[in-house]
Protein backbone atom coordinates (compact mmCIF):
# COMPACT_ATOMS: atom_id res chain seq x y z
CA UNK A 1 0.00 0.00 0.00
CA UNK A 2 1.37 3.70 -0.73
CA UNK A 3 2.12 5.91 1.82
CA UNK A 4 0.16 9.19 1.22
CA UNK A 5 2.18 11.79 0.46
CA UNK A 6 1.69 14.18 3.46
CA UNK A 7 4.06 16.55 1.73
CA UNK A 8 1.57 17.51 -0.78
CA UNK A 9 -1.53 17.24 1.10
CA UNK A 10 0.00 19.72 3.79
CA UNK A 11 0.68 22.12 0.40
CA UNK A 12 -2.28 24.71 -0.33
CA UNK A 13 -2.01 27.12 -4.09
CA UNK A 14 -2.83 30.45 -3.53
CA UNK A 15 -4.24 32.15 -6.20
CA UNK A 16 -4.74 35.99 -5.49
CA UNK A 17 -3.70 38.20 -7.82
CA UNK A 18 -3.85 41.48 -6.21
CA UNK A 19 -2.01 43.10 -3.84
CA UNK A 20 0.49 41.21 -0.74
CA UNK A 21 -3.20 39.05 0.07
CA UNK A 22 -1.19 35.81 -1.34
CA UNK A 23 2.23 36.28 0.53
CA UNK A 24 -0.28 37.20 3.60
CA UNK A 25 -2.26 34.21 3.47
CA UNK A 26 1.05 32.12 2.84
CA UNK A 27 2.80 33.74 6.17
CA UNK A 28 -0.77 32.66 8.18
CA UNK A 29 -0.73 29.03 6.75
CA UNK A 30 2.85 28.48 7.58
CA UNK A 31 1.87 29.53 11.09
CA UNK A 32 -0.57 27.04 11.21
CA UNK A 33 2.28 24.23 10.00
CA UNK A 34 0.91 24.18 6.26
CA UNK A 35 3.09 25.18 3.39
CA UNK A 36 1.46 27.74 0.85
CA UNK A 37 2.24 27.55 -2.93
CA UNK A 38 1.44 31.17 -4.39
CA UNK A 39 0.15 30.69 -8.46
CA UNK A 40 0.59 33.57 -10.52
CA UNK A 41 -2.81 32.60 -12.55
CA UNK A 42 -5.32 29.91 -13.49
CA UNK A 43 -3.24 28.11 -15.77
CA UNK A 44 -0.23 28.27 -12.98
CA UNK A 45 -2.35 26.80 -10.87
CA UNK A 46 -4.02 23.69 -12.87
CA UNK A 47 -0.12 23.02 -13.50
CA UNK A 48 0.61 22.74 -9.90
CA UNK A 49 -2.30 20.99 -8.76
CA UNK A 50 -1.49 18.55 -11.33
CA UNK A 51 1.43 18.01 -9.18
CA UNK A 52 -1.02 17.27 -5.79
CA UNK A 53 -2.12 19.71 -3.24
CA UNK A 54 -4.01 19.38 -0.22
CA UNK A 55 -6.40 22.27 -1.40
CA UNK A 56 -6.93 25.35 -3.32
CA UNK A 57 -7.46 28.76 -2.09
CA UNK A 58 -8.69 31.33 -4.73
CA UNK A 59 -10.12 35.14 -4.14
CA UNK A 60 -12.88 36.45 -6.03
CA UNK A 61 -10.81 38.39 -7.91
CA UNK A 62 -8.87 35.13 -9.25
CA UNK A 63 -12.38 34.20 -11.37
CA UNK A 64 -13.43 37.86 -12.67
CA UNK A 65 -12.77 36.73 -16.37
CA UNK A 66 -14.88 33.16 -18.15
CA UNK A 67 -11.30 32.22 -19.60
CA UNK A 68 -10.19 31.57 -15.63
CA UNK A 69 -13.59 30.09 -14.79
CA UNK A 70 -13.39 27.96 -18.10
CA UNK A 71 -10.13 26.39 -16.52
CA UNK A 72 -11.39 26.01 -13.28
CA UNK A 73 -14.41 24.07 -13.98
CA UNK A 74 -12.15 21.95 -16.13
CA UNK A 75 -9.88 21.05 -12.92
CA UNK A 76 -13.00 20.07 -11.00
CA UNK A 77 -14.51 18.30 -13.58
CA UNK A 78 -11.57 15.83 -14.05
CA UNK A 79 -11.13 15.22 -9.93
CA UNK A 80 -11.93 11.77 -8.38
CA UNK A 81 -15.54 11.38 -7.01
CA UNK A 82 -14.40 10.79 -3.54
CA UNK A 83 -12.67 14.33 -3.68
CA UNK A 84 -16.00 15.92 -3.43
Amino acid sequence: MNEPNTSLERRVLILSPLGRDAELTRAVLAEGGMRGAICTDMMHLVRELNSGAGAILLSEEALMSETELYYLSELLARQQPWSD
